[in-house]
């Protein structure tokens, strides 16, 4: 079964391996030589497949975000298959697609025990959880809660401890959208 990866192609440790002439004609060994950082990481070595976008607007980690879900969007209605996101782990980018994907109204499964963003939005939504009906029948109140959870939990250093890279408030205000 195949399992793409999208990743911003500016952001791939060791890219210069996967373009030159007759990069989209061969074959190429790749294997992860160095440490994920805020500047590169690996591609994962549990898929099959690669879109590497290259993106001028967003160079960096979050750049492909736009294209996953406008690609995604269109392979759903075009296929009239329903779609899910699925969190493991994951970083400021992964956060920024939870969002996304809650602006969308498409669902979002959260493996807390994954760590990472994950563990994070987990962890930010649970206060919320018992009020939900309330909350999603009145949508000022949901985005008055929520602005209020994102100041506790940043403050309490939680977000940093599960995220040393943060993400900025705009992607935790899942109501706004």
């Amino acid at each position: 079964t195949p399992c793409i990866g999208i990743a911003p192609f500016r952001c791939v440790t060791g890219k210069d391996k996967l373009h030159g002439p007759g990069a989209g004609e061969r074959t190429v060994s790749y294997r992860k030589v160095r440490a994920n950082s805020t500047v590169s990481a690996a591609l994962d070595p549990h898929h099959t497949h690669f879109l590497l976008v290259d993106n001028d607007k967003t160079p960096g980690f979050g750049g492909e975000i736009r294209f996953r879900t406008q690609l995604e969007e269109r392979l759903s209605n075009d296929m009239r298959i329903p779609k899910v996101l699925l969190v493991l782990s994951g970083g400021k980018g992964t956060v920024e697609m939870v969002a996304e994907s809650v602006k969308r109204c498409t669902p979002v499964v959260l493996v807390k025990e994954s760590g990472g963003a994950a563990q994070a939005i987990a962890e930010f939504l649970a206060p919320l959880l018992p009020h939900k009906e309330q909350l999603l029948q009145n949508r000022p109140l949901l985005a008055e809660r929520t602005a209020s959870q994102y100041r506790a939990f940043a403050a309490s250093g939680r977000l940093g401890e599960l995220m040393p890279g943060g993400a900025g408030e705009e992607a935790w205000m899942l109501s706004n959208g």
